[in-house]
């Protein structure tokens, strides 16, 4: 799912939904660290999936509870 960055800008400067949106951006950190891993290690490629799937429903989760 694609976030729209304008509005995640916005999210990070309001006292609101600063907590939100640093932990976002961690989770935004950590899903690129599972895709690299995947790429690099094939063997971890199923359990990056899983990973990957998890963070996508928390980055949602977040994102529906900023707006």
């Amino acid at each position: 799912m694609e976030f729209d960055e304008a509005q995640l800008e916005g999210f990070r400067t309001k006292p609101k939904t600063q907590f939100h949106a640093r932990q976002f951006d961690e989770l935004t950190k950590k899903r690129s660290e599972a895709e690299t891993l995947a790429a690099e290690d094939p063997t971890f490629a199923e359990l990056a999936a899983d990973e990957l799937a998890g963070i996508d429903d928390q980055r949602s989760a977040l994102f529906a509870d900023m707006v």
